[in-house]
């Protein structure tokens, strides 16, 4: 994706944060290598989730006794303006060693003005993705012109750096100090505060449902349970099943039996095989943050925590699905806290199935969920930046979400969850 920073975003920050009014146009050349410093943080602290103990962070400061006296003066001028820790951090970061080792004064004074508008969330960006900075800087604790810079503090959440680390980037956000602060939710059943889990697909466990009596308005021949996201056939034709949208294939035929799929018909040609080969096309998390905004009641008891972006994100594009844990409705008082996370799940779309189906069940991304739990809700039709979609993929029926139109750099995302949604009852 090409990433450019937005005329309108740049003429904020340059006037508002950076306190500058020159021209906006030799930003956008070095906005590019904000996002990219942000996206080697991203795919560098993957790794390191991916392969714990093995996976080595590269060493910024390896030549740092040939550093010339040049080098040495940008580094400190840089430590003045976005602080040792930040600097550091950023370090560690391969496209923002490259500025800092070839870019000529004007480029760097350029990218400068725009890593200090964003060092706060690139502060916090490194922090959640575990970047080894700390240990880093250091190892070469002996060198006299690190040692004229002062030392770094200890890591903020954990001094366990380069190891496996139990939380995900996205159950970290940045709170209105400008400080990291991991995300909780309260249930309502009374056990208290509880930390949240990112999960990457739905949960569902069947004697949760068992043990709850078929609703009324259950889809007329459905089993019950069943798992809910197994994409439904037309009554009487059990080979129609809705198109994937991701390959415009046949979903594939089969059943959900106790932890498995069952399957009545397998031809590679004819139906999607999306979920066999290959992930989701949204698996490549979008570059955000979870963000502290400002309260809606103006409480500082209540946290609003929302999505913020850190690149560009052009309309149509799928920038992530809703996941979370099943629930039937009968339990919604009891473990899903207030409305806050609550998706409600229809049966079979209305329009082409089952024209009556009705909520049968609910979604609750509160406790188990990722970062789209934490978009926030707008009644404005000209704030929507995002737009939730059910539709089917790899044989399972999935909520994506999908821009609205074109986000910007450090712009909140911002969906619709219904006319009711303050109102109390949940999202649609």
């Amino acid at each position: 994706m090409i990433f450019n920073f937005q005329n309108e975003y740049l003429n904020r920050q340059s006037t508002v944060q950076l306190g500058i009014t020159s021209n906006i146009e030799p930003l956008a050349q070095a906005a590019g290598t904000i996002k990219e410093i942000f996206q080697d943080l991203q795919d560098q602290g993957q790794l390191l989730q991916r392969y714990p103990g093995t996976y080595k962070w590269k060493d910024p400061y390896s030549d740092i006794v040939n550093w010339n006296a040049d080098l040495q003066t940008r580094y400190r001028t840089a430590v003045g303006q976005i602080g040792n820790e930040v600097m550091a951090m950023a370090m560690h970061s391969e496209p923002f060693e490259n500025a800092f080792r070839t870019a000529q004064r004007t480029q760097w004074y350029n990218l400068m003005l725009l890593v200090n508008a964003e060092k706060t969330s690139l502060r916090m960006f490194a922090i959640a993705r575990n970047v080894p900075y700390v240990r880093g800087y250091r190892a070469h604790g002996r060198n006299r012109f690190l040692r004229s810079l002062g030392r770094l503090n200890e890591h903020p959440l954990t001094n366990r750096e380069e190891q496996s680390v139990n939380w995900h980037p996205h159950l970290i956000y940045l709170t209105d100090r400008g400080q990291p602060a991991r995300c909780n939710f309260t249930p309502s059943d009374a056990t208290g505060e509880k930390e949240m889990v990112n999960v990457f697909e739905n949960r569902y466990v069947e004697d949760r449902f068992r043990r709850q009596s078929r609703l009324k308005n259950w889809p007329s021949g459905w089993g019950y349970p069943r798992h809910p996201q197994y994409a439904a056939m037309r009554e009487g034709q059990d080979a129609n099943w809705p198109a994937c949208e991701h390959c415009g294939k046949s979903a594939v035929f089969g059943e959900y039996v106790k932890g498995r799929t069952v399957y009545t018909a397998w031809d590679e040609q004819s139906v999607c095989t999306c979920s066999k080969y290959g992930g989701k096309p949204w698996e490549l998390e979008p570059l955000v943050e979870v963000y502290q905004y400002p309260s809606y009641t103006g409480s500082s008891f209540d946290i609003n925590r929302g999505v913020r972006a850190l690149q560009n994100i052009p309309e149509g594009e799928i920038i992530g699905e809703y996941c979370g844990t099943f629930v039937p409705l009968q339990e919604e008082e009891d473990t899903c806290g207030d409305d806050t996370f609550l998706m409600g799940w229809e049966g079979p779309s209305r329009d082409f199935f089952h024209p009556d189906a009705e909520k049968i069940r609910l979604l609750s991304g509160g406790l188990a969920g990722n970062w789209t739990r934490f978009m926030n809700h707008t009644d404005k039709e000209e704030e929507v930046s995002a737009r939730m979609y059910q539709f089917p993929y790899g044989g399972k029926m999935r909520i994506i979400v999908q821009a609205a139109r074109d986000i910007v750099f450090g712009e909140q995302i911002l969906t619709s969850y219904g006319p009711g949604y303050f109102g109390g009852d949940g999202m649609g």
